[in-house]
């Protein structure tokens, strides 16, 4: 069984060079009253799936990815795939090293997070079991109800950031997806790239898009809410979650960009001007490499200064903590992920 049409499709930037990437991201069907994507606890659970060799025809819509993705989706993960560069309709063409691509995954990694962490937390139980707490007539269950729902009515859009959230995150690829996905970071240090990002880069960018999608999934499950004031039956069990009129669409796509032009542009003309200069320097001769050295050093601290300049888009990384698990379908093995990754 295939996956169903995405809730989203958009584009994100890649941290590495600017090239947009195709993204995708899946709910699963609401179990609860409110529409939440668990049935029940307040967990937030999300799985990236990555595809194969995009130069062989790899990309989301591969058909083990699909397979995969789809079994998560049933689990009650809330599910995100998207394209390498020069997969599908990213832009952009694969690298011969890797390190292209294990930035695009780390690009969509940071989207991710962020993104599980802006959705409302789904704390109400099933519909059933409301009514069945509101029948009671002992009065500690009905203050309990009464307080879960009262608490759920003042929920706002996003999460407090006043107390670490733990997030049960999957990080999965198949083929040559899974090899991209051991050479990432831990998952801390993914969510830190994405803790200070200067205005107009690509992490701010990401993080503009998470916080958008995140308010718009939040206001369409607001939307599949039964009436405030109306008690929770078994029949709304049965009818399933009212919809909104404006909600009937089963996929919303997302294009453009969320920061101005203007500030997006001399982000990316400086990262166009690093990467000439790089590729100017690794075409120098080998006696040359004590420079290039140099050069690297001083990059790295003119990297690690940019990171620290203040945000004007601050993230909540400080919040966030990911439970993270790894699932790797048919991973590449030597001798052959050697000629993937030269």
């Amino acid at each position: 069984m295939g996956l169903p049409e995405p809730t989203f499709s958009f584009t994100i930037p890649s941290i590495y060079d600017d090239v947009p990437l195709d993204c995708r991201l899946y709910h699963p069907k609401p179990v609860s009253g409110d529409g939440a994507p668990s049935a029940g606890s307040g967990e937030k659970r999300g799985a990236i799936m990555a595809h194969p060799y995009a130069p062989m025809g790899g990309s989301y819509d591969d058909p083990v990815v699909g397979a995969v993705a789809s079994q998560l989706l049933k689990e009650g993960f809330v599910v995100g795939t998207f394209n390498f560069r020069g997969a599908g309709t990213s832009k952009g063409r694969t690298s011969w090293t890797g390190t292209a691509e294990m930035e695009d995954y780390i690009a969509f990694a940071g989207f991710f997070v962020h993104y599980l962490h802006g959705l409302q937390d789904s704390a109400p139980p099933p519909p059933l079991e409301v009514a069945a707490l509101a029948s009671q007539p002992s009065p500690g269950a009905s203050q309990a109800a009464l307080s879960t729902i009262q608490s759920n009515a003042s929920a706002p859009n996003l999460p407090s950031s006043a107390h670490a959230e733990t997030i049960g995150l999957v990080l999965g690829g198949y083929s040559y997806g899974s090899l991209i996905l051991t050479r990432l970071p831990p998952t801390h240090q993914i969510v830190l790239r994405f803790a200070a990002p200067p205005e107009g880069s690509a992490a701010a960018e990401i993080l503009l898009r998470a916080r958008k999608l995140a308010l718009q999934r939040n206001e369409l499950a607001h939307a599949e809410r039964p009436p405030r004031g109306r008690q929770l039956t078994p029949s709304d069990a049965l009818r399933g979650p009212r919809l909104h009129p404006h909600s009937q669409s089963h996929s919303i796509a997302v294009g453009g960009e969320e920061t101005d032009a203007a500030l997006r542009r001399p982000s990316r003309e400086s990262r166009r001007s690093i990467d000439g200069i790089r590729r100017s320097f690794d075409a120098l001769p080998r006696p040359m490499k004590s420079f290039k050295s140099l050069r690297r050093k001083s990059s790295d601290r003119d990297r690690d200064r940019d990171r620290t300049t203040s945000p004007t888009t601050p993230s909540a990384a400080g919040s966030i903590a990911a439970s993270t698990h790894y699932l790797l379908v048919s991973p590449l093995l030597p001798p052959v992920s050697l000629f993937a990754t030269l």
